[in-house]
């Protein structure tokens, strides 16, 4: 697995395998944490707070000062569980707003808000009516403004949750044909203005999209895209 996302400071987190290292807005590796287990997305909070998932279970990997400082006196990572999932569990996506983890569960096909803190779900979201999951593609975004939407990949639309109760809040559908195979768009990053940046697997294209579902600018085709489709960007 491979994940990224982006930190407030300007730099950037990087997952692979079980690890997952902080990166300067230069590209500069300034810490590596060991998860211990393989990570399949990011979600960064604050530049000393990320939180990473992996197939069943999500983990809230947070600075601290150490009660016993080392012969540097530098603060140490702490790796906390915060919640264990099912045997069918697969976590794909993360967000973090309004105080709140979002977790997309592909294999349980739901949403989950927790409290970053304590971990106790505050609610759980399974679409409008379902979400269609045929491949362990599930992603979710937050735009700056605040909306939280998901993608139903086996329906190839988006669809709004409220963030303070995880209710169905509207549909976001593009014209037919828009998006093709059985589980499109498979990475989905919500922007300002409730625009949509979407990257697919089979056809390997980012696009993005305005509200109306008109499709603004391709942004990278097969052989630019072909690369990304791996990544759990937050």
């Amino acid at each position: 697995y491979a994940s990224l996302a982006i930190s407030a400071d300007g730099g950037f987190w990087v997952a692979h395998d079980t690890q997952v290292e902080r990166f300067s807005s230069k590209g500069e590796v300034l810490e590596s944490i060991e998860v211990g287990s393989a990570v399949t997305t990011l979600a960064a909070q604050t530049p000393t707070r990320v939180f990473a998932a992996s197939d069943s279970a999500l983990y809230r990997l947070e600075k601290i000062a150490p009660e016993t400082p080392d012969a540097t006196g530098a603060p140490k990572w702490q790796v906390k569980l915060l919640w264990q999932g099912s045997p069918r569990s697969h976590f794909t996506s993360l967000a973090v707003a309004e105080n709140l983890l979002m977790a997309a569960d592909a294999g349980e096909r739901k949403v989950l808000a927790l409290d970053p803190e304590s971990g106790q779900v505050r609610w759980e979201s399974t679409g409008e009516s379902k979400f269609v999951i045929p491949s362990p593609y599930f992603s979710l975004s937050v735009t700056p403004e605040g909306t939280l939407w998901i993608v139903n990949p086996g329906l190839h639309r988006l669809e709004s949750c409220s963030l303070k109760d995880g209710r169905f809040v509207a549909a976001w559908q593009p014209p037919a044909g828009t998006f093709s195979g059985c589980c499109n768009p498979a990475v989905m990053v919500a922007l300002s203005g409730d625009r949509f940046a979407t990257l697919e697997k089979g056809l390997f294209r980012l696009r993005l999209f305005a509200p109306s579902g008109k499709m603004l600018e391709e942004l990278a085709g097969p052989t630019g895209a072909e690369q990304l489709v791996a990544l759990r960007i937050a």
